[in-house]
């Protein structure tokens, strides 16, 4: 289930007066005083709301929003309606799906209405029928646009599509653009093909990995990824961010590796911290985590690469005629956790090879780090998903696509 569905058929349905329930991943980031700090996957959802909005149906718009364990005030979907007002929408907002219910029934003045985070409904994150089916009788039609959450098995992802019948059912012009981007960077692939890896969901990249031995050239990882692999290779990593549930399986690739033409890049030294990542009190560069430990009173993580790393790092990016990044490294809200970052992304929009940067970290990373102008020039290549772009790469079906098969 890769490639056939790569045609939206929502420009094939009656959607007069109709309800349409629109998936979406508006899962943004938050800056520190809890507002949306970058709307890009928002834009990225308007042309499907805009076109359902012009042929005169309402919405309802489903989508989660980060991982509230409490159903902060902060992830509450309501922070929404203004963002769609100024879009030329006019919104509401349903605080349960009973009140979805009857605002799609009596209410005549609004023409999206915005459930509350799904992520606040326990039965979410479960096969519950009744939950699923509970969501389906709010609208005629569904429209899968949510791509950066097609590769997870939620109950808004993979039982509510599924109580549509197929002709009621479809993707949105997102997800159909980005399958249509990764299909083509997938299979127009030139050598050198150079990997970048990071950041500290360390389970979601191994696959990737796998899957790109003999065709990628180099395969670059950055912290947090990096340290998984340095610990496997008997280096110290001070407190760093390890799973030690992969460190066989790290050096399981990392022996693979050495009989193919794939190279492994590791970082030469390292931007650290005695303090926390999300609380970095000072920070300062290091090539040996023992040399450091001896410096200081507490042991110290790494956050992000060091100048040298850059350096090394620096003919590779330029060499490569295919450029793939997941995963940046620091902390984008302490600039002192990230000049050595920035100066790889310098590297990386200077490049002249095709590339495709994935995620909305990344995405939200290249614009806090001052390359707006280039994500704004350069949507193409951008993807909204993270985790969904890596399991397409990995080479697994998408169980969001699957679930409208």
């Amino acid at each position: 289930m890769r490639s056939a569905m790569l045609k939206s058929c929502l420009n094939q349905f009656d959607l007069v007066h109709k309800t349409v329930l629109v998936r979406t991943d508006w899962n943004v980031p938050l800056d520190a005083f809890d507002a949306i700090a970058d709307d890009h996957k928002l834009k990225a959802s308007l042309n499907t709301l805009q076109f359902i909005k012009e042929q005169g149906a309402k919405i309802i718009i489903i989508t989660h929003w980060g991982q509230p364990k409490n159903q902060e005030s902060c992830y509450s979907t309501e922070q929404f309606l203004p963002w769609l007002f100024k879009q030329g929408f006019t919104p509401c907002f349903a605080k349960t799906i009973q009140e979805a219910t009857a605002l799609k029934k009596h209410d005549t003045r609004h023409d999206i209405i915005v459930l509350e985070n799904i992520r606040f409904f326990a039965q979410e994150q479960t096969t519950d029928l009744r939950f699923g089916q509970s969501l389906a009788d709010l609208g005629d039609y569904f429209v899968q646009d949510a791509f950066g959450a097609l590769h997870r098995n939620d109950n808004s992802i993979t039982i509510l599509p599924s109580l549509f019948e197929k002709n009621k059912r479809t993707i949105g012009f997102l997800v159909e653009q980005e399958l249509q981007v990764l299909e083509k960077f997938t299979t127009h692939i030139t050598n050198p093909f150079v990997v970048v890896l990071g950041g500290n969901k360390i389970k979601t990249k191994i696959p990737v990995i796998k899957n790109l031995i003999n065709k990628a050239d180099f395969i670059i990882i950055l912290p947090a990824l990096a340290f998984t692999f340095l610990k496997a290779l008997g280096e110290n990593v001070g407190t760093s961010l390890i799973e030690d549930s992969l460190l066989i399986t790290a050096q399981e690739i990392i022996n693979t590796l050495k009989q193919t033409k794939t190279k492994l890049i590791v970082p030469i030294d390292f931007r650290v911290t005695n303090g926390t990542f999300n609380n970095p009190e000072q920070t300062f560069i290091i090539k040996d985590f023992n040399a450091a430990s001896l410096k200081t009173s507490n042991n110290v993580s790494g956050i992000s690469i060091g100048p040298e790393t850059v350096s090394l790092l620096k003919p590779l990016i330029a060499s490569a005629n295919t450029l793939f990044f997941n995963g940046p490294c620091g902390n984008s809200n302490y600039p002192k956790t990230t000049s050595e970052l920035k100066d790889l992304l310098t590297l990386m929009t200077q490049s002249s090879a095709t590339k495709l940067f994935a995620g909305g970290d990344t995405c939200a990373t290249f614009i806090k780090l001052g390359f707006k102008d280039f994500v704004t020039k350069h949507p193409e290549s951008f993807s909204t998903g993270g985790g969904a772009t890596l399991e397409y790469l990995a080479g697994n079906d998408l169980p969001g696509l699957k679930a409208l098969d």
